[in-house]
């Protein structure tokens, strides 16, 4: 009885000693170490996925060439493309081992003249929306987090090409669009 005694108690302190130093531990997954942000599957931070719009009235196609400017990697060099249509998109990845990165969108508007087929009288609105989505991504496929910003340009009709120079001049003074992932995958 003595000995099953014993046993009973050993097993009591075995337990006792197991919850004691289990409660004592830290598990703060949401402080200011920085780090990887930790997911219930165990995955880590992999990618960023940033996703550029700019779209142009037909208007504005008629009497502009619209170049959008992307920026998505650590040189900070801005890449142009000419819109050929009203819709331009471009997606990109770039690999977490690259982070800190700031991400960026821009666009350009340079009046056509009439041999560019330039109609020097826009009618309707001449609106220009451009946006963009960074989305940074897990090892397994799972979203951190995403952010989405959005901004638009506009202007009533356009008639004289004086006065599509000088909507360009203004709507070039646009807002850049930006945003910085972090090394632990946080947008800023």
């Amino acid at each position: 009885m003595k000995k099953f005694w014993n046993l009973f108690l050993a097993a009591i302190f075995v337990c006792g000693s197991a919850a004691l130093l289990t409660s004592c531990g830290s598990d703060d997954d949401g402080g200011s170490g920085g780090g990887v942000i930790p997911t219930p599957s165990g995955a880590s931070f992999q990618k960023v996925q940033v996703t550029y719009t700019v779209t142009a009235s037909e208007a504005l196609l008629t009497d502009f060439r619209i170049n959008a400017y992307y920026v998505d990697s650590k040189n900070s060099s801005a890449y142009p493309e000419t819109m050929e249509s009203g819709t331009w998109k471009k997606t990109v990845e770039v690999e977490a081992s690259k982070m800190p990165t700031t991400f960026e969108l821009y666009y350009a508007l340079n009046p056509k003249n009439k041999e560019q087929g330039a109609t020097a009288t826009t009618t309707g609105e001449a609106l220009i929306n451009y946006s963009m989505t960074v989305t940074t991504l897990n090892s397994d496929g799972t979203s951190i987090n995403s952010r989405q910003i959005q901004k638009k340009f506009t202007a009533d009709a356009l008639t004289t090409t004086t006065v599509l120079a000088e909507f360009a001049k203004e709507a070039n003074k646009a807002e850049h669009l930006k945003f910085t992932v972090g090394k632990d995958g946080k947008i800023q």
